[in-house]
């Protein structure tokens, strides 16, 4: 039932109001195995055996196979479209397929090489309509353990549709500034993402007002 809710709600509104939990769910039949799905996707892989050793009901190695084969043509298309991002738009277009339409928050993080190319992106958390919360250290174990990483990207949504930073917004900038500096990564922006707008913290000064002495930025 709750599949069929899903299916008639992107046919009334459109298929990109779902979230990536409900899309999983509409291809596996039911929000556990949807969850078991996404949190394997998260991971950044995506082979037959891992598909299979999900044990999710109905999906044989045909079927595995058949995903493995979307994820990879999907992967490629990706990758066309962000070879290297360098500026606040491009980050804008390459994250906001993640972020748009949800009705919670999301908080999302890409971590990048010394050109500026995504090496690998990742949902770090999901919250309410109007806050997440979001583990800087985390966040740093995340980078230091992903090889040739040197850079980092976070973003999140606003569902209010309204790109305007909080306090809270700014406390986690501020947070993650501190960090990056401490632990030799540079932190090139965060973006706020708010339908089809955006809120750069890097094109509005925001970045250069809450660092510290001794704290890099790395400018786009």
């Amino acid at each position: 039932m709750e599949t069929i809710n899903l299916i008639e709600s992107a046919e009334m509104y459109g298929w990109q109001t779902l979230s990536d939990l409900d899309l999983f769910t509409v291809v596996t039949g039911s929000r556990e195995s949807g969850e078991a799905m996404l949190r394997y996707f998260e991971q950044g892989e995506c082979s037959v055996d891992g598909l299979m050793n999900l044990n999710i009901g109905g999906m044989g190695r045909a079927t595995a196979m058949k995903i493995k084969a979307l994820y990879t043509l999907f992967s490629r298309s990706r990758e066309v479209r962000a070879e290297r991002l360098k500026t606040s738009l491009e980050l804008f277009n390459y994250i906001k397929p993640h972020l748009q339409n949800l009705t919670q928050e999301e908080f999302w993080v890409v971590l990048l090489d010394t050109q500026n190319r995504p090496i690998r992106k990742f949902c770090h958390t999901r919250g309410a309509s109007n806050f997440t919360f979001v583990d800087v250290k985390l966040i740093m174990k995340e980078a230091l353990e992903t090889k040739k990483c040197t850079a980092i990207l976070v973003a999140h949504n606003h569902p209010g549709c309204t790109c305007k930073p909080s306090e809270e917004d700014k406390k986690i900038t501020k947070g993650l500034l501190e960090a990056c500096s401490l632990m030799g990564f540079f932190l090139l922006d965060h973006i706020i993402v708010a339908g089809d707008n955006y809120y750069s913290f890097c094109d509005n000064g925001m970045l250069d007002g809450i660092k510290k002495s001794g704290i890099s930025i790395c400018k786009l």
